[in-house]
């Protein structure tokens, strides 16, 4: 793959309501299809990489004319790289995951978190050549020529395009809902507007350039679905049921009648006159 001197770049963020930091564990390669392997450039050497192999901050990974693959975020939220991609995982920002998309095909559905509200601060972002997106938990997807334009659909949620990352933060980008496209040209200056587009029809026309990552997309669960199977796994531990002991209520015997009164002194006989 030609070597990409970079013009300008593309963010695509994710928004929260307030800052969170990354969630701790390990961003690995889950899938790889057409193909075996994956080329990652690391900072020493170049490697050959399968599915289950991680992926760390400066990692460039490239995939050949027949392969994709799935990258998958502790949050369950997805890359699905194309053939003929190269991307790069960046050192993560005020509690958001970065990536640069050097050229290829991207699709990335990132995972909603709770309480999702307006904030300016990037849960996700994927850098391009040329402009600048943050996303809601939102399924989008990037191409990127090698040397010209960047093309960014919103499939699903609302995407916020801008020229760079301070014009993305604060807040004057451009607001792409679903089924909304834009086209940025690095020689030319930022579009104001979002263009229509079929999203049926474009899913299709991308079904028949990416097959395999199109099968891939088919069978992968929505990170929302991952998470609750996630949460199926861990055992619930309740609290054991604590009885009170049965007190049984004493027994009151009635009381005991009353003695009946004794008999009445027999009358004392009369007196014999006689003595006797």
């Amino acid at each position: 793959m030609r070597n990409i001197r970079p013009i300008g770049f593309l963010v695509c963020g994710l928004v929260v309501a307030q800052a969170q930091s990354v969630q701790a564990g390990t961003i690995r390669i889950e899938s790889v299809v057409g193909g075996s392997q994956v080329d990652v450039v690391t900072k020493k050497k170049t490697k050959k990489a399968h599915a289950g192999s991680p992926l760390a901050v400066g990692d460039t990974m490239r995939t050949d004319a027949v392969t994709s693959a799935r990258i998958l975020y502790p949050d369950q939220s997805q890359l699905l790289v194309g053939k003929s991609t190269e991307i790069e995982i960046q050192k993560p920002e005020k509690g958001g995951q970065w990536a640069r998309l050097g050229a290829g095909s991207l699709r990335a559905i990132i995972a909603k978190p709770k309480g999702v509200g307006n904030s300016k601060v990037i849960r996700f972002g994927v850098r391009t050549r040329s402009a600048v997106m943050g996303v809601r938990g939102t399924d989008f997807v990037v191409d990127q020529d090698a040397q010209g334009p960047s093309e960014v659909r919103t499939l699903e949620g609302s995407v916020e395009a801008a020229k760079d990352d301070k014009s993305l933060t604060q807040g004057k980008g451009v607001s792409l809902s679903k089924d909304q496209m834009l086209k940025v040209d690095p020689k030319a200056a930022f579009p104001k507007m979002p263009e229509k587009f079929d999203s049926a029809q474009f899913l299709e026309g991308w079904k028949a350039r990416q097959p395999d990552l199109s099968a891939l997309t088919a069978r992968v669960p929505r990170p929302e679905a991952e998470l609750k199977k996630l949460e199926k796994v861990v055992p619930k531990v309740e609290a054991p049921k604590i009885e009170a002991p049965k007190v049984e209520a004493p027994k009151i015997q009635p009381p005991a009648p009353p003695a009946p009164p004794p008999p009445p002194p027999a009358p004392a006989l009369p007196k014999n006159p006689f003595g006797r």
